[in-house]
């Protein structure tokens, strides 16, 4: 078995404009690698946390739940406060939820939230689990996925926390006073687009709301990914 450590963050220092760029869940850094570096060639400056666990067998990704991500994203965020006076929240799926909530409880300059849930249930976070983990096992192990990690999930408390972690969230969604704008892509589940237009109905900012024909729930890496990244760049640019 190859042994693995958490993927580590991703820094790219650029000018006084800092964006706090954030990964899916079960995903990791690479899932917005590339629109990070396409930010920080247009001068940005991006810093890209990696949420503990991630990019882990699950043995290991159990150790952790959502308690333990949000620590090392206010973190991020506070680290950034320190350094810039301009911060902005680019977030996808698990990470466009992390970025409402900094938005609820600070002040940031911009909002961009991409395929967010506005709920779930513990059996759908274990599913995606149970998908997830063989996959990550094959990558570090010609050895046959062990049954007794099925265990490890079905065990797993995060996903009930995961699932009060969302309604606290989208329960405040009035406390967000910065611009916003949501994102969803066509062809993701159908409930992605229903909670997009409740976000957009529940923020009391500025904000505005875009679909993308060819987009999946990862639209970072879509066949419309240049589309989003000139779009996000757009908001971006604008004096909101």
């Amino acid at each position: 078995m190859i042994k693995v450590k958490n993927p580590d963050p991703i820094y790219l220092e650029g000018n006084e404009h800092a964006i706090l760029l954030l990964h899916t869940f079960t995903g990791t850094v690479r899932d917005v690698k590339q629109l990070g570096h396409y930010l920080h060639e247009q001068g940005y400056t991006v810093l890209i946390p990696s949420y503990p666990g991630h990019g882990l067998p699950i043995q290991d990704f159990v150790k952790y739940d959502i308690d333990d991500w949000w620590k090392t994203v206010e973190e991020s965020y506070l680290k950034l406060k320190d350094q810039y006076n301009t911060i902005s929240l680019v977030g996808v799926s698990l990470g466009g939820l992390f970025s409402l909530k900094l938005a609820e409880k600070y002040d940031v300059n911009q909002l961009i939230v991409m395929s967010v849930p506005m709920k779930k249930d513990t059996e759908g976070i274990k599913y995606r689990l149970k998908q997830f983990a063989p996959r990550m096992h094959k990558v570090i192990s010609s050895e046959p996925f062990p049954e007794s990690n099925y265990q490890l999930i079905d065990n797993y408390t995060g996903a009930s926390k995961f699932v009060d972690y969302i309604k606290n969230i989208i329960n405040n969604l009035s406390k967000i006073n910065s611009p916003t704008i949501i994102l969803y892509g066509d062809r993701d589940d159908m409930s992605y687009h229903d909670s997009a237009q409740f976000i957009y109905d529940s923020i009391q900012s500025k904000k505005f709301i875009n679909h993308y024909r060819n987009a999946g729930h990862l639209m970072t890496v879509s066949k419309d990914k240049e589309r989003i990244y000139t779009d996000i760049l757009h908001f971006l640019k604008q004096d909101n």
